[in-house]
């Protein structure tokens, strides 16, 4: 008897063990279908408030267009003798960022008119005549030599001319669109063309939310090849050949890069931040020719990017702008409506991967 009963209070254990441990599992899933089901509430949210029109008036007095002039009115009657395309112009804006029109033609342009409307086509009181020479945007961006290229202070892009429009913080998240002239010298106006831009709100998929570190990355040589980067290893350019002051030839390589730590971490908040620290070899050409043998100057590089991240909506790709970085003990914050962008052209998410890709390199992470 006392047999049987020991067997049974065993298996009345085990039995209550085994529910103890599905009722914490599935209080876990709970937990996480919760989280889940609350992260995918926010996104839609989001989503429904990007769509909301915004008042072209509103637009028209909070952009930053360095070059532009304001004008009361309509813009000059156009004669359409010379074209522009516009087709490589992104449809998505950003907070505190802004956007750029990418334009292309054939005519030597000079200018443009700019008027903003709301989605049903309610125009702005009046127009921004802008010279496109003054709004160079290689000029007004935060000049950061020695930072890597994986920060880029242009938007990767084919056209021939670009404007770049900037933000103040009374523009939110939501639609508008504007109608755009070019003009040249010699007052040749384009047809007007209508472009429609979503301001993107901070933060979007879930997938994009954790820690992400680099495995490996592709950069690319002149001659359109690329050699691959791992972390803790070193990788070199192509070798090429040195005539030395003693007549013989020395074969090296002209740069070389040492990945230590890549890691991005992107928050549900809409905020990310970026770590970064390589070493650098350059080759010093003069004494090498007069030595024989290669001779490098090292350094590193070690700093810091934070800023926020928005979903595009147009591709689904993940967009960073950098409000400030910091350089060893420099720390730049930047100026009301001159943010960097952290990738080219924003980055692709694919389950745990995420690839960042600029004019010269491509990185890949992964969570």
């Amino acid at each position: 008897m006392k047999v049987i009963f020991r067997n049974a209070l065993f298996t009345a254990l085990l039995i209550a063990a085994s529910c103890g441990k599905d009722t914490v599992e599935n209080s876990i899933d709970k937990l996480d279908q919760e989280k889940e089901q609350a992260q995918k509430e926010k996104v839609e949210a989001q989503e429904k408030v990007e769509q909301t029109p915004l008042d072209a008036n509103t637009v028209s007095a909070n952009v930053l267009i360095e070059g532009g002039t304001k004008n009361d009115g309509m813009p000059p009657t156009p004669n359409e003798a010379i074209a522009v395309d516009l087709s490589e112009t992104s449809k998505s804006a950003f907070l505190g960022e802004g956007f750029n029109i990418s334009l292309n033609s054939e005519a030597e342009i000079v200018g443009a008119y700019i008027q903003f409307k709301t989605s049903d086509g309610t125009r702005a009181d009046g127009y921004y005549d802008v010279n496109i020479n003054e709004n160079d945007i290689s000029g007004k961006k935060v000049s950061k030599a020695k930072k890597k290229s994986l920060f880029s202070n242009t938007f990767k892009t084919e056209a021939d001319r670009t404007i770049d429009v900037s933000f103040n913080t009374e523009i939110e998240p939501g639609t508008f669109c504007y109608e755009i002239c070019v003009y040249d010298a010699t007052g040749n106006i384009s047809a007007p063309t209508e472009v429609c831009i979503t301001v993107e709100n901070w933060g979007g998929s879930s997938e994009a939310i954790g820690e992400w570190t680099l495995v490996k990355e592709e950069i690319y040589e002149e001659d359109g090849s690329f050699r691959t980067a791992l972390p803790e290893e070193e990788s070199c350019d192509q070798v090429d050949s040195i005539s030395c002051d003693n007549g013989n030839t020395l074969q090296t390589a002209g740069n070389c890069i040492t990945i230590n730590q890549e890691n991005l971490t992107i928050y549900a908040d809409g905020t990310y931040i970026y770590e970064y620290d390589d070493d650098y070899k350059y080759l010093i050409t003069a004494d090498s020719k007069a030595n024989c043998e290669a001779v490098f100057s090292e350094n590193s590089l070690n700093l810091i990017s934070k800023g926020k991240w928005a979903t595009r909506t147009e591709d689904n790709s993940l967009v960073f702008i950098e409000f400030e970085y910091s350089e060893g003990d420099e720390l730049e914050v930047y100026e009301e409506g001159y943010t960097d962008r952290l990738f080219d052209d924003g980055a692709l998410l694919d389950g745990n991967s995420l690839i960042g890709s600029m004019d010269k390199y491509k990185i890949f992470l992964e969570k």
